[in-house]
């Protein structure tokens, strides 16, 4: 699930903002417990960011250049894979930084908040449904394949202005079409490509 980094508490924004996290939308994982320690790789630095939306107390910690080490043997976003519970109220951010690409980051919540953070998801016809999965899982070149494939039949024009309608989707001047955050929500969890367009 996705949530529009915009509709967020002021709080959880600002402090979005001082992790360099500046997409418009934020992947949202549902979760008990979490574990501080990522998978860091050559040219990438992994943080565990956390947020208590009642007072507003914040901490970020950060791990290696490159991940674990021995000259910082005891960095816990490098080495501890216990996994911890989230108290009430409370937010996790879990990312990185490096590669020369924009932060990426991940916003984790307890199952008693997702009403506060999360829309609910649009009913969609089955069509509808495998247009947006396709949209949501396939490159440009897989999608070409995907709808041409299998007896499928490509998305019309139409289609596609009745999920930029709905919301789901933007279609540049130059025909280009991608999800926008309702549409990342609207996806299934699973695409088929065995699914057999009515």
């Amino acid at each position: 699930m996705y949530v529009k980094t915009s509709e967020l508490p002021e709080s959880l924004q600002s402090f979005l903002h001082t992790l360099s996290y500046n997409k418009k939308d934020i992947a949202v994982g549902v979760v008990e417990k979490v574990s501080p320690m990522g998978a860091g790789q050559d040219g990438y630095r992994e943080f565990i960011g956390i947020l208590d939306l009642g007072t507003g107390e914040h901490k970020t910690t950060y791990g290696s250049w490159g991940g674990a080490n021995p000259f910082n043997p005891n960095n816990q976003v490098d080495l501890d894979t216990a996994s911890y519970p989230l108290p009430p109220n409370v937010v996790v951010v879990k990312g990185r930084h490096g590669g020369n690409y924009p932060t990426h980051a991940v916003l984790y919540i307890r199952s008693d908040m997702v009403a506060k953070f999360l829309p609910e998801k649009s009913s969609l016809t089955a069509r509808q449904q495998y247009i947006v999965d396709a949209l949501g899982s396939l490159t440009s070149a897989g999608r070409k394949d995907e709808f041409n494939s299998y007896g499928h039949i490509p998305p019309s024009a139409q289609e596609y202005k009745a999920l930029e309608e709905m919301g789901l989707l933007k279609i540049t001047k130059a025909g280009a079409v991608s999800l926008t955050t309702e549409g990342k929500n609207a996806k299934s969890k699973s695409f088929l490509l065995s699914y057999v367009a009515p």
